[in-house]
């Protein structure tokens, strides 16, 4: 294959430097600023990982969820003991390309050397990293030299997403961010680098990508297409097409998971124009509630200032406006990303739940990148840096406290409920706007439910398998598996619950125990629903713990 090239005439603006192959190079700087920059990245670095250093119990929704599955994806590969049954008994591997699966194998991988509860949090700070760095490649690969925009993606990293334990999501756009700075370097090479090289690496990268997550990849193939346009129309035909081949490996396997899965999933149309401005709004959050834990600060506030604080930032170190030449494609990708989720209607398609919000959180993230941006210098990386570490002391603050209250949750219903016994588990929320617990002083927030999935981590510790797990990844449930779920797992508005008159008459034969998890507030409809099969154990600001009469 011939090198992926361009005319070098109106095409780059300026040489490309050895900094755009190294996000934490500091060349072209004055010694002072190159010495901040370095430790910068040395600090938030460490800083990074102590949200997951001080909690046991990370308060993130469907982060329980992965630890299970993690616990399977080894069990199957690798077998070992179980302490009631094999995990093979219950539970195989999907027989498609599942694009969703760095989560579960990342976290089966890290517990071969560690605790399965400490492999996860592991994983997360992996999480971070890899964005945060994933993210400065991308910044360094365009700016051809080192701004203090290089270390914004430790704060967005903490952010939305976090929360909602999209994990492989997060680590998808890491790798998406390096791979789009790999194509913006190798589209526009000035030098003599092998395009086969090149384009063998973008292959890799996209095959990788699509496994990582799909959304990353859809991330990945937008920027690829708005290249080898580009390429294209700057009558470079024969690489514009080489380019649109690295996409060919991982559209094949979406191809064959879509073909095997697909047709089970559907989509859906979001319900409310509110809905829709939701998922639009909340990507680009840095804090939600963690229900039903009461927020250690007044969120509404917490996020305003801190989203006008990263504008400031962000306008502070734009040089210009005008967009060069070589950013055309990259540019045209961020526009389209954005554009495609304002116009979306669909809140799932195939089992990707709110696809706008994987699009336009990337989309605006690239759009930082295409102005000019000032260099790097030591005033402005203290400055950014201090934000930065202020966004993650807020969150080591928050971790800490809602980690100490899972404690307290997890050990009084251990004390009401006997090791391995079958058990259902019931989490009441009214929804991400609706759900807190006490009214948010300064204006409305938006939260996510994050004991939903803590029963798995008890099922774990109690050698009981058998559960309703989400089947979005590697893992699925033997169609043959004989016996109940030791753990059934329940959502539901409150509202809902009060038209449940039936449910505890529907499960007291099999669960001699009910654990509730909301707002206490709400926890007299639960003993509305349950009665009268179920009596109540013991109830905390948290929880509710009924038992079979």
């Amino acid at each position: 294959m011939s090198r992926i090239t361009t005319p070098t005439t109106n095409i780059v603006d300026e040489p490309a430097s050895a900094a755009a192959s190294d996000p934490t190079q500091t060349a072209r700087i004055p010694p002072r600023a190159a010495q901040v920059a370095k430790l910068a990245w040395v600090f938030l670095s460490i800083a990074s990982t102590l949200p997951f250093l001080v909690a046991e119990f990370p308060p993130l929704y469907d982060f329980y969820h992965w630890m299970f599955q993690g616990y399977i994806v080894k069990a199957l590969a690798l077998g070992g003991p179980s302490a009631a049954e094999p995990a093979s008994s219950i539970y195989r591997f999907a027989g498609t390309p599942v694009p969703d699966t760095v989560t579960p194998m990342g976290i089966a991988l890290l517990s071969v050397w560690m605790p399965l509860g400490l492999a996860g949090r592991v994983f997360l700070a992996l999480c971070v990293l890899a964005f945060a760095y994933g993210f400065a490649y991308l910044v360094r690969s365009v700016q051809q030299r080192p701004t203090v925009v290089e270390y914004l993606g430790f704060v967005w990293a903490f952010g939305y997403f976090m929360y909602k334990g999209y994990d492989s999501y997060l680590f998808s756009l890491a790798v998406a961010f390096v791979a789009i700075g790999k194509l913006h370097q190798s589209t526009l090479r000035n030098g003599s680098s092998s395009g086969g090289r090149d384009l063998a690496a973008l292959t890799g990268l996209s095959t990788v990508l699509y496994l990582c997550h799909l959304g990353g990849w859809l991330v990945f193939a937008t920027a690829v297409v708005a290249y080898g346009l580009w390429l294209m129309r700057n009558a470079r035909l024969k690489n514009g097409l080489q380019l649109f081949v690295t996409l060919v490996p991982a559209a094949m396997l979406l191809i064959w998971y879509v073909t095997a899965e697909g047709s089970n999933r559907g989509h859906h149309f979001y319900n409310a124009a509110s809905d829709k401005a939701l998922s639009l709004v909340e990507p680009m959050l840095f804090f939600l509630r963690t229900d039903p834990f009461h927020p250690v600060l007044p969120l509404f506030w917490l996020n305003l200032v801190a989203l006008a604080l990263l504008a400031l930032i962000i306008v502070w170190n734009v040089e210009g406006l005008h967009i060069r030449t070589n950013l055309q494609p990259l540019s045209l990708a961020a526009i389209f990303l954005v554009a495609v989720a304002l116009i979306m209607p669909f809140s799932e398609i195939g089992g990707l739940i709110r696809p706008d919000e994987r699009l336009i959180f990337p989309g605006l993230l690239i759009a930082t990148t295409i102005f000019r941006l000032k260099t790097f210098t030591a005033s402005r990386g203290a400055l950014a840096g201090l934000f930065v570490l202020l966004i993650i002391g807020e969150h080591v603050w928050e971790y800490g406290q809602a980690s100490q209250s899972i404690v307290e949750v997890k050990a009084a219903i251990a004390a009401a409920v006997p090791p391995h016994t079958p058990r259902l588990s019931i989490t009441l929320h009214a929804g991400e706007l609706y759900g807190g617990c006490e009214a948010q002083p300064g204006g409305f927030t938006v939260g996510t439910p994050t004991l939903k999935w803590l029963g798995l981590y008890d099922s774990l510790e109690n050698g009981n398998l058998r559960a309703n797990i989400m089947e979005t990844s590697l893992v699925r449930t033997k169609a043959d598996a004989v016996g109940s779920p030791g753990l059934t797992v329940l959502f539901m508005d409150p509202k809902d619950m009060r038209t449940q008159s039936a449910i505890g008459q529907r499960y007291a034969a099999t669960y001699p125990f009910v654990e509730v998890f909301g707002c206490q507030k709400d926890f007299g409809v639960a003993r509305k629903a349950l009665a009268p099969q179920y009596a109540e154990v013991t109830e905390g600001v948290n929880f509710l713990v009924l038992r079979r009469k």
